[in-house]
């Protein structure tokens, strides 16, 4: 007989990462690292919601926020795509461009986020990362058209871990 696997929460609340500034058209941020080794917390995945508000500026009608994770395999020293290890804030790029950067790291998807209108709106999606590495962060890359809102969302990571049922 097959197992059937399923999620097992690892914890009862998302820790969450306020996206505190207002991230221009093309800007990328980064979270706090994540890590996935402290307190015997292991997880197998994470859940990671993100929400983001537009402003009453019109952008893109086929506007858009990628999301990223940037892992480490060293404890926090250095992160895929170049990403500093530190805290959480704008993800800057001097010696190679944001697009070279996302190469390097795990792509979770896509949240539709049309900027069109002149009315804020909120938009939020929930993404699956599986096989979650010891330390990571989350990157986020606005291509909506516009700026979002000064504060822009939030980051949500919710750990979890596979049972045989």
């Amino acid at each position: 007989m097959a197992a059937t696997f399923s999620p097992l929460w690892k914890d009862e609340t998302f820790a969450t990462h306020t996206i505190t500034t207002s991230m221009a058209d093309g800007a990328a941020y980064q979270t706090d690292g994540i890590d996935n080794s402290a307190s015997g917390q292991d997880a197998f995945g994470y859940k990671i919601a993100v929400d983001v508000t537009t402003t009453t500026t019109a952008g893109s009608a086929t506007g858009y926020i990628d999301v990223y994770v940037s892992e480490s395999v060293d404890a926090e020293t250095s992160y895929a795509g170049e990403v500093p290890s530190g805290g959480e804030g704008a993800l800057t790029s001097t010696t190679i461009t944001l697009a070279e950067r996302f190469l390097n790291m795990k792509f979770l998807g896509r949240m539709n986020v049309p900027a069109d209108d002149t009315t804020a709106f909120t938009f939020n999606k929930v993404f699956d990362y599986p096989w979650a590495a010891e330390w990571f962060k989350v990157i986020i890359s606005n291509q909506t058209g516009a700026a979002l809102a000064t504060t822009a969302g939030t980051v949500k990571t919710h750990p979890y871990q596979s049972q045989s049922a």
